[in-house]
């Protein structure tokens, strides 16, 4: 499904960027007007896709793109790195590692896919979407 950008952003490679990250993911959904839920959702996994770039990508930036997809809030971080993402199996003592198990729990679907610069880890949360009740009014 096509989807339409809301939001973008290039940011350095640095951990105070997963903050930017997040709160362009959260500016979006507010200015739809979507369900705190999702807006909550969308900065939780922003910031830790956001996160997962920094520490692991390669390249000095990262950008973000948040999108609509149908009824699907979509937010995209994209790294220089191809190696993509691998689920881990953190024991109860491990400190690090839930990051994208989290992640498949707060959304509705969850991938990533390589690109010509990299790849891009991706998360879909279904929402609704009360300004479009709006236009078709007008």
């Amino acid at each position: 499904m096509p989807s339409v950008v809301l939001g973008m952003i290039r940011l350095p490679a640095t951990d105070t960027s997963a903050k930017a990250a997040r709160d362009l993911a959260a500016a979006v959904a507010r200015s739809w007007q979507l369900e705190s839920d999702v807006e909550y959702r969308a900065r939780l996994v922003t910031a830790e896709l956001a996160t997962n770039a920094i520490r692991y990508g390669s390249g000095s930036t990262i950008r973000v793109v948040v999108s609509r997809a149908g009824t699907r809030l979509r937010g995209e971080v994209h790294d220089g790195s191809v190696r993509l993402p691998v689920r881990q199996r953190p024991t109860p003592c491990d400190e690090s590692g839930r990051g994208l198990i989290l992640v498949e729990h707060v959304v509705t679907a969850c991938g990533s896919f390589v690109t010509e610069t990299g790849k891009a880890a991706w998360f879909e949360i279904e929402a609704k979407w009360p300004l479009d009740s709006a236009f078709r009014q007008s």
